[in-house]
């Protein structure tokens, strides 16, 4: 496979197969779906087994016990063979051209280590709007800017951390484990850090706003 997509589920059944014909819907049919399910304790499990059935490129990993999301990609991440990697969170969804449009610019721009998708906010009335910080859209009318560039702009998360990077750089810098929640922040600044250039592609990630959502929920966890 050209990309390895990561995907960490917990309890995700009312959005999982969105999230998973999402993947076999892309305009990019070179790739592979690692779905590894943390312990679920609701349907999903069941439901990556059956969807598995309809693809092969779907595989499903189980784990015993529940330890979050960053073992849980780092999991994944340990069995990917494509030479680019991104994650997509199990109650999200990306544009039927996100991986291609990612890949095309690689190929465009061979020192780019991290391509960046835009990022849509979904909510449930059916509205959708831009990612912006403090009411404001980044400026990518430069499509490309240095790494160290990128990682300034995410310490505010000025820019956000939805992207595709080169597997060589992802296994040099895995996921967190010490953060049960919000592992992939530290990872998404150092593989900015570290990348030579970063560009922007014109793929959607659709981040899903709701209630039940890990990083939205009153849990003790988001104190961490």
């Amino acid at each position: 496979p050209l990309v390895s997509v990561l995907v960490a589920v917990h309890n995700a059944e009312l959005w999982l197969q969105t999230a998973i014909e999402s993947l076999f819907n892309q305009s990019l049919s070179d790739i592979e779906i690692l779905a590894v399910d943390d312990a679920s304790t609701d349907d999903s499990l069941s439901l990556l087994e059956s969807l598995a059935l309809k693809d092969e490129r779907l595989h499903v990993i189980h784990l015993e016990q529940n330890q979050g999301q960053a073992v849980a990609r780092n999991v994944a991440l340990h069995h990917t063979q494509g030479e680019y990697v991104c994650m997509l969170d199990a109650d999200d969804w990306f544009s039927t051209d996100a991986l291609e449009s990612a890949v095309e610019v690689f190929a465009k721009y061979p020192d780019v280590d991290s391509v960046v998708f835009r990022l849509v906010k979904q909510y449930a009335n059916g509205k959708e709007e831009p990612y912006k910080k403090n009411g404001v859209e980044l400026d990518i009318s430069s499509d490309v800017i240095t790494g160290e560039e990128a990682f300034r702009l995410s310490l505010d998360w000025t820019l956000h951390g939805l992207y595709m990077v080169r597997r060589e750089l992802h296994m040099r810098y895995p996921y967190d484990e010490t953060y049960r929640l919000y592992s992939d922040d530290n990872t998404t600044r150092l593989h900015y850090l570290h990348s030579r250039k970063v560009a922007f592609c014109k793929g959607t990630y659709n981040y899903l706003q709701h209630a039940q959502s890990s990083t939205t929920a009153i849990t003790p966890q988001r104190f961490l």
